[in-house]
């Protein structure tokens, strides 16, 4: 946020506003010449691009992954497993490699493929506008303002034992009901804003760089978060209700192994089976997803 803060300081309003120039470059054009400027800017902006292609990479592989592990997904078994394998019995076998989410890893890969090639015949500006703009959205505005109001319940509302979560918090309890306000003021503006035209009085300079028309992000938001809504509802109570699955609930049971490392649990192992159970619980159909053999070493 100081960042930002910092940029809103230093740099004209006009040139925040636009199209040509990045803030960042402009920045920096206020302390030194246009060409030491550039080359600043261009070795700062690689550097961090490098860095968020490495994280986002990486972690989003693992958000899928981890989404993949309950089931929800076609071709879970695939998406869900880590490669290499350990094999502890093996004579060659020296050193635990850390596994990878390959499949996760080339699920992501080729959404940012496409991503990428799509835009490939038309201008690419108004297509990554959109496609940051639906992020900013539905993913952070959207879910961070479910994740205040979660906080507010978790603050005034009691649990199914009957305690309160303020009761067991050694927080101060007004700092976080604060914090949890101003997070769901800050995110849910937006969302709420993004129903609203722009004023026939707005700048121009500002409606250059608005979507248009004005109310595809929002219409597009919500209707991919209702999709996703509808995906679960479907898998969760109208695929029992048919084929083979008739009387049946999907069943995930995840068993996690953990072992010490400098006073903290650690994960190493993770056994995860889906599983197709009647009402008597009796399974059915099941598979599973090892992430790392259970070996005596690990113990």
């Amino acid at each position: 946020m100081m960042v930002n803060v910092s940029y809103m300081i230093v740099v004209s309003k006009d040139a925040q506003l636009s199209e040509g120039q990045a803030v960042a470059l402009a920045f920096f054009g206020n302390f030194t010449d246009d060409y030491k400027a550039s080359q600043i800017f261009a070795a700062f902006n690689g550097i961090s691009s490098l860095g968020n292609i490495i994280v986002i990479t990486f972690t989003a592989a693992r958000v899928k992954q981890e989404i993949a592990k309950e089931g929800i997904l076609p071709f879970a078994k695939f998406l869900g497993e880590s490669l290499p394998k350990d094999d502890p019995n093996n004579p060659n076998f020296t050193s635990r490699i850390e596994p990878l989410p390959v499949g996760a890893l080339l699920l992501h890969w080729s959404i940012a493929v496409v991503i990428i090639v799509a835009p490939w015949t038309i201008d690419p500006l108004p297509y990554y506008r959109l496609l940051t703009s639906l992020d900013s959205y539905t993913v952070e505005a959207f879910f961070f303002t479910v994740l205040g109001i979660g906080m507010l319940c978790l603050r005034f509302t009691q649990t199914s034992s009957g305690g309160r979560w303020r009761d067991k918090s050694s927080s101060n309890h007004v700092i976080s009901i604060i914090a949890a306000v101003i997070t769901v003021v800050s995110n849910g503006f937006p969302i709420i804003a993004a129903w609203f035209p722009p004023s026939s009085t707005t700048p121009k300079d500002i409606t250059n760089i608005l979507i248009n028309p004005w109310y595809v992000v929002a219409t597009v938001g919500w209707g991919v978060l209702a999709s996703s809504v509808i995906y679960w509802l479907v898998f969760r109570f109208v695929l029992p209700r048919f084929g083979n699955r008739k009387g049946m609930a999907f069943v995930v049971d995840r068993r996690p192994f953990l072992h010490s490392e400098q006073g903290y649990f650690v994960q190493y192992h993770e056994i995860v089976t889906f599983s197709w159970v009647s009402e008597r619980r009796t399974p059915v159909a099941e598979y599973q997803l090892p992430e790392r053999p259970l070996s005596v070493m690990d113990l």
